[in-house]
């Protein structure tokens, strides 16, 4: 173990050390977001000056969620306009936006000068050759320190206390080829007035490294690899490890890899030893994004414990999109069972997961989307030991349908609602969400959203209404006041729980790529009276 983290420590220090110099040259690239959204285009607060491009396929995000794909249509130094090339939400100001494939730069060509008639004793003069300038690295991120406050004015009186710093780092480009850097590194201390049991103590420090990543992703390279903490959309459904990754691009449409390392603990920067993944995938891909694009992974992953299986399964998915109008994402889990898997499930091959996402646009105004999971808890070597009591496998399956209308340029409304199975359980969940958003309201810079949810399960049922109202200054500087009110009953005894609150929220772009933001809330009811404070204080770079 400490053998591991000191070659940790040496390979950052060690990429930490290359790229200092690099730093000096970097393109400063701010967090890019959406800035305007008309009704063809979608408008970015970033250009040229970031390093985008025209031809670039950029991402737009929301809650750590895809709801659209944009292709860069023109790009001035500090700002770029996009068109749609899929949607399955729609994007809004503000909305963080990232770039996945960069646009293949033009080959310069050798200017020749114009033949004129030859003279005696005149030398034919040429025009010299054009160089193509290496590429800049890019690099962003930002640091920021938080701080988190609850002041319970309950009768328990857990006060909360919770300083928090954030790392994150994304620097491409290096080496004038795609050789990529990502770290992404939060650090928490909680404070409580009190120790809620033996396993959460009054005082502690809880560490969380998400990612430290070098990797060489130029496709058009013979050989990719990735070391560190890493993840990748080959073998997403084996989620991260502490290892290596290699991959054989064959051609521009196959490819196949290994990847190996240890299980990362989540809570803390350090990773066990007990558990190791290692794989095989196989991808595939066509198209692009402007028509029709088809994408499929096939992954076959191993997790040991020593000797001993943990968990031994595959995975497939399938990504489809036809333009702007259609997509299509499934995916698929199977456990392969032996030893002592096999003997407790009494199954040689188990269907462990099921998930279909489709989507379609009608136009500009209407979309539609439906999908479809099941799912079942599998045994890994941490659960084995479990008591049936303990331990639920029933099968789920559940479907969901999503609606989204613009009524007009900027008022949109939105609604979906879902129905849950437990294989064991006779009485079906629901769930169900809709509400409009207001963007500009009146011509000002007035946003309105409302929102009702609800719900219906085997224990409780309840509703969830809120309602905000947003004003966003120029400069970036936002404010939003919000209201909201959370119910429910439980079916045991009939017995209802009530509880509202008010949130103050507020957001500044300050000078020197400094940000800062902050969160009042309010709450009061049968189960939560108290205030929360949250403060926020970061650079970009």
């Amino acid at each position: 173990m400490k053998v591991y983290k000191a070659r940790l420590l040496l390979t950052c220090l060690f990429l930490g050390c290359m790229l200092l110099p690099l730093r000096v040259t970097a393109q400063t690239a701010k967090a890019v977001q959406v800035k305007y959204v008309s009704k063809e285009n979608i408008y970015l607060n970033a250009g040229s000056a970031s390093g985008l491009a025209v031809g670039d396929i950029l991402s737009v995000r929301k809650n750590g969620k895809e709801i659209a794909r944009l292709k860069i249509a023109f790009v001035a130094r500090h700002s770029a306009s996009c068109t749609i090339i899929r949607q399955t939400g729609l994007p809004a100001v503000g909305d963080k936006v990232v770039v996945i494939e960069k646009a293949t730069p033009l080959k310069k060509e050798t200017v020749i000068a114009e033949k004129k008639p030859e003279t005696t004793g005149v030398k034919k003069k040429t025009k010299p050759i054009r160089r193509e300038r290496a590429s800049q690295p890019r690099i962003s991120g930002y640091l920021s320190a938080q701080w988190y406050q609850f002041d319970d004015r309950g009768s328990s009186n857990l006060d909360y206390k919770q300083p928090t710093i954030r790392f994150n780092l994304r620097a491409t480009r290096l080496f004038g080829d795609d050789y990529r850097l990502r770290i992404k590194w939060r650090s928490r201390y909680d404070q409580r007035r009190v120790s809620l049991s033996s396993a959460i103590p009054r005082n502690e420090w809880r560490n969380r490294l998400y990612e430290v990543s070098f990797r060489y992703a130029n496709e058009k390279a013979p050989f990719n690899w990735a070391m560190g903490r890493i993840i990748s959309n080959a073998f997403s459904g084996v989620g991260y490890i502490d290892g290596i990754m290699l991959q054989h691009n064959i051609s521009s449409r196959w490819r196949w890899g290994l990847f190996g390392g240890l299980q990362p603990e989540w809570h803390y920067s350090t990773a066990p030893a007990s558990i190791q993944k290692y794989g095989l995938f196989a991808a595939y891909k066509v198209g692009d994004y402007s028509s029709h694009r088809f994408e499929s992974t096939l992954s076959m992953a191993g997790a040991y414990h020593g000797g001993t299986v943990s968990r031994e399964f595959m995975y497939w998915q399938n990504n489809y999109s036809w333009g702007s109008s259609f997509t299509l994402f499934q995916s698929l889990e199977l456990d392969l069972n032996r030893d002592w898997k096999q003997k407790t499930t009494g199954e040689t091959v188990s269907l462990t997961g099921v998930y279909i996402n489709g989507r379609y646009t009608f136009n500009r105004r209407y979309s539609v989307g439906l999908s479809y999971d099941n799912r079942k808890n599998y045994l890994t070597w941490y659960s084995r030991t479990l008591a049936d009591s303990l331990f639920n496998d029933a099968f789920r399956q559940g479907v969901r349908l999503t609606l989204n209308a613009r009524l007009f340029r900027n008022f949109r409304l939105f609604a979906n609602g879902g129905l849950r199975h437990r294989q064991d359980a006779a009485d079906i969940t629901w769930s169900y969400m809709g509400g409009l958003n207001w963007n500009r309201m009146l011509g000002t810079p007035l946003m309105l959203m409302l929102r009702y949810a609800g719900f219906n399960n085997f224990y409780t049922t309840g509703i969830n209404p809120n309602v905000s109202l947003s004003y966003r200054f120029r400069g970036g500087h936002l404010a939003r006041l919000s209201y909201g009110y959370y119910g429910y009953a439980l079916k045991a005894d009939n017995s209802e729980n009530h509880r509202n609150w008010i949130r103050l929220n507020s957001q500044f772009e300050l000078p020197l790529d400094m940000f800062m933001s902050g969160e009042y809330q309010y709450d009061w009811g049968d189960d939560l009276n108290g205030q929360r404070f949250f403060i926020e204080l970061g650079y970009r770079f």
